[in-house]
C-alpha cells in the first residue's frame, strides 16, 4: 500500500490506518530511522509518498498482542530525485490484550545503567514549553506532547519528547562531534523510556567504530544515549561519511545506493 500525501512526512495516518484495520486501538515506535540525501530547503518542492513496507503475524510481546510493521516516509523532488527515507518500525497492539513476561537479564532496577566507558558531552533540563514548541514545529499533534493529563493517562510522568524531536537532538549533537568535511547519513533511533518535561537530560557517546570502504571514504557510526538520572531512555545510532585518507567526496554517493 503506497499513498501520496503532499506537505505530509509523519507516517502517522498511514499507522492509523493500519491500526484499524487489525483492530488496534494502541501503537509504540520501536525504532525511527532518518535517511538522508542531499539537503532539502525550505523553498524545495517535493512529493511525500507513505508506504507500507512489511506487515508482521500477530504476536504477543510484554505490551500486549498486535502486529509489527514498517512504514516508510519516501520524499522525492518533482523529478524523482530520492531525498529522504524515513522508516518507522512500529508494533500496533489492543489494549487489555494478552501479554507475555517481559524477559530480564539482569536484576530488577539495573538495567540501562550507564557504561563507564561513556563520556557526557552535554546535560540540561527540558522544559514543558520545549516539548510542546518542538511538537508543534514538527506537526505532532498527539495529546501526550501537548497536554499533562493525557501523557500521564498513557503512563509518563508528564508531557515528553516527540519522536522527530529526539532525532534533531541527536544530529546536533553529532555535527558537534565532526569537522566540515561529512555528511550524516541515517540517524537511527530507539526509544525505552519517554523523556519529559523537567526531566535533566545527559547526552552521552558511548561508542565510535570506524571503516574506510570501497570507495575510500571513511565510514563513521557514532552510538549515542540520552540518559535521565543514569538510566537510559533513548539511544542513537548516528552514520556519517567523511572524506578518506586519499579524499573523496561524500556527497556523490547517492541515497538509492546507500539503502541497497
Amino acid at each position: 500500500m503506497a499513498t501520496e500525501r503532499p506537505n505530509a512526512s509523519s507516517g502517522l495516518a498511514t499507522h492509523d490506518e493500519l491500526k484499524h484495520r487489525f483492530g488496534h486501538d494502541r501503537g509504540i515506535v520501536r525504532t525511527f530511522t532518518v535517511f538522508d540525501g542531499r539537503p532539502i530547503h525550505a523553498d524545495d518542492q517535493t512529493i511525500v509518498e507513505e508506504s507500507v513496507a512489511t506487515v508482521g503475524e500477530q504476536r504477543v510481546t510484554s505490551v500486549g498482542t498486535g502486529r509489527d510493521w514498517r512504514i516508510d516516509v519516501i520524499t522525492r523532488s518533482p523529478s524523482g530525485e530520492l531525498l529522504r527515507v524515513e522508516r518507522w518500525d512500529m508494533f500496533g497492539y489492543t489494549s487489555g490484550s494478552a501479554r507475555s513476561e517481559r524477559a530480564r537479564t539482569a536484576p530488577a532496577g539495573t538495567e540501562s545503567t550507564v557504561d563507564d566507558a561513556s563520556i557526557e558531552l552535554d546535560s540540561f533540563i527540558i522544559s514543558a514549553e520545549q516539548v510542546r514548541s518542538r511538537a508543534t514545529a514538527n506537526e505532532v499533534r498527539a495529546a501526550v506532547h501537548h497536554d499533562t493529563a493525557a501523557a500521564i493517562a498513557a503512563g509518563a510522568r508528564d508531557i515528553f519528547l516527540d519522536t522527530i524531536s529526539q532525532v534533531a537532538m541527536f544530529r546536533a549533537q553529532s555535527e558537534t562531534l565532526i569537522g566540515d568535511e561529512h555528511r550524516i547519513v541515517s540517524v537511527a533511533l530507539s526509544m525505552r523510556s519517554p523523556i519529559c518535561a523537567g526531566d535533566t537530560v545527559q547526552l552521552m557517546l558511548d561508542n565510535t567504530v570506524e571503516s574506510v570502504d570501497s570507495d575510500g571514504l571513511l565510514r563513521r557510526a557514532v552510538s549515542l544515549s540520552a540518559r535521565v538520572g543514569g538510566r537510559v531512555h533513548s539511544r542513537a545510532e548516528v552514520l556519517m561519511l567523511c572524506a578518506g585518507p586519499d579524499g573523496g567526496d561524500p556527497w556523490r554517493i547517492s541515497l538509492e545506493s546507500l539503502l541497497l
